[in-house]
């Protein structure tokens, strides 16, 4: 697959952590999560990294829009020497793409002996316009284009833009020199109904610019926030959207990452830590934070310290989602979910971004860095969609007293025979008739039954991951029999959760079954290839 973007591999490996992802104990908009490999590899071992991607809007497409992606070429001896911005597309929501072109965009001379390149790029859709703007920065080196290159602090905004309508780019990549000092590296602006942009920069600041479909122009600049933790101006690498009337900013931080709030989007209140909705801080140090907007609410994805993580750079994969509650400005620690699991190489996923298609449909984009043996350019992505059903958001405060086994109904949901069935041709009617009764005090065990099975597989599955390349480990073969039993129990649970739910006659609740059926089916599926796919079970 060396440097050929290939269409809907599916995660193997990765799946189990997906386990965890059932929305609908989370949120009472409940969404799905479907990661797909894209991309690994090059031909001639260059390292393609840092994906981010803006969606197109199209008419009368299922897909919603199509998608552009851009990739940085780094070199393989330096982690910020970037060589090269390169991009491909899909018009069909993902599944496919096109191969990897790379522009013809090359380092130009700043000032002294300094020379600059295009890199650290978010490209973004600009409505009123139809362009996509490339925004990122010119990043200057001494010594570009040997050996002894080393980088410099300076840097420069910089944008590239591109017609979908032509399908061409513009000649080369503009550097605005007149904006010393304002570092836009992986800044994620936001576009206002006029058509301005208010573009965020390292050290606190939003740029205020306009484009008029070929040049943008930065017209001024922010006050600088406060509270930005022990080295201001070493904070970076911040998105900033809209939910409701306000504007919320993330801010990767080297000591905490923060967050920030703003009425207009130029003036902030100070920035203040992560935490939890308990009031504890979320242990994210140093990453990139994204925004995703999704049915009226505002999600973070992030990376933290955690138990999986113990030796991945900085804790930077996995990347975790959950709510933010806009009035507190805390994240709700019960609705975490991973949005993009460990990648084989363990590496380094925390240069990331995201795109916004509609209120029902976004995408989360990363790739390996390159920091680990095993690392080869892997590029995921993850489509987060509405399912279109409200479901159930309360769940006890208290779990630990809470019997794994789900509750019984009244008359027990009886196994599902899954041989050639699919949701379309099952008799719900008939099967779920036999289920209904269930109280709500039950419906809430199961759903904490189900919580904590999912918990325990994600134990498992980092577990199991470590033993993964190890042929003929006796231990592997046992980790993955627990496994599946942890899996048949969670597989019960989700069936029971769908038989009390059911009513005759309901189509919303006839719908969420067939839902999580193919959810049921899908993760069957998981099992039979993660087993097909091990060393060690196959021999």
């Amino acid at each position: 697959m060396s440097g050929v973007f290939v269409g809907m591999i599916r995660r193997r490996h990765l799946l189990l952590t997906f386990l965890a992802l059932l929305p609908w104990s989370l949120n009472a908009q409940a969404f799905s999560l479907d990661t797909q490999l894209i991309r690994e590899g090059a031909p001639d071992g260059s390292r393609w990294t840092i994906p981010r991607m803006a969606a197109i809007p199209t008419e009368g497409k299922d897909s919603g829009a199509d998608l552009l992606m851009t990739l940085a070429k780094l070199s393989t001896t330096g982690t910020d020497v970037y060589r090269g911005i390169g991009f491909c597309t899909s018009h069909d929501g993902g599944k496919t793409w096109s191969a990897l072109t790379e522009l013809p965009y090359q380092a130009k001379p700043l000032r002294d002996d300094i020379r600059g390149m295009f890199g650290a790029v978010v490209p973004v859709f600009h409505r009123q316009t139809g362009k996509i703007l490339l925004l990122g920065n010119c990043v200057g080196y001494t010594n570009y284009g040997n050996s002894k290159v080393k980088l410099t602090g300076m840097r420069f905004p910089a944008y590239a833009v591109y017609d979908p309508v032509t399908k061409k780019w513009s000649a080369d990549y503009a550097v605005l020199m007149d904006q010393e000092e304002a570092n836009t590296t992986s800044g994620i602006p936001w576009i206002q109904e006029d058509g301005s942009l208010l573009w965020p920069c390292n050290g606190g600041q939003v740029l205020r610019a306009t484009f008029d479909g070929t040049k943008l122009s930065v017209i001024g600049r922010s006050p600088r926030i406060e509270g930005l933790g022990k080295a201001p101006k070493n904070t970076g690498e911040y998105h900033l959207t809209k939910s409701g009337d306000k504007f919320f900013l993330t801010l990767r931080c080297p000591d905490q990452n923060r967050i920030a709030v703003s009425q207009d989007g130029q003036n902030f209140q100070p920035a203040i830590p992560l935490t939890w909705d308990d009031g504890t801080i979320v242990p994210s140090v140093a990453t990139q934070m994204r925004w995703v907007r999704q049915q009226g609410r505002l999600y973070l994805v992030y990376t933290r310290a955690d138990d999986s993580s113990k030796g991945i750079f900085r804790s930077r994969a996995p990347l975790w989602m959950a709510e933010m509650d806009t009035t507190t400005l805390k994240l709700k620690k019960k609705t975490e979910v991973i949005a993009v699991p460990i990648s084989p190489a363990r590496d380094d996923l925390g240069n990331f971004g995201t795109a916004f298609v509609n209120d029902g449909l976004s995408y989360v984009t990363t790739s390996e860095f390159g920091r680990t043996k095993g690392s080869n350019s892997r590029v995921y992505i993850t489509r987060i969609e509405a399912t279109g059903q409200s479901l159930p958001s309360s769940t006890p405060d208290k779990t630990t007293a809470v019997d794994m086994t789900p509750a019984p109904s009244a008359e027990p949901v009886y196994p599902l025979d899954l041989h050639g069935q699919t949701p379309e041709d099952f008799d719900w009617k008939a099967h779920f008739a036999k289920g209904d009764g269930t109280s709500s005090d039950q419906l809430q065990q199961m759903l904490v039954a189900s919580r904590i099975f999912r918990k325990r597989m994600d134990e498992l599955s980092g577990q199991y991951r470590k033993l993964m390349t190890d042929r003929g480990n006796d231990e592997g073969v046992k980790l993955y029999n627990v496994m599946q039993e942890h899996w048949e129990n969670l597989a019960q649970a989700e069936l029971a959760f769908v038989g009390a739910s059911w009513s005759e006659g309901s189509g919303k609740k006839e719908a969420l079954a067939k839902h999580r059926f193919k959810i049921y089916l899908r993760r069957l599926k998981e099992m039979k290839e993660l087993k097909s796919d091990s060393l060690f079970l196959n021999e």
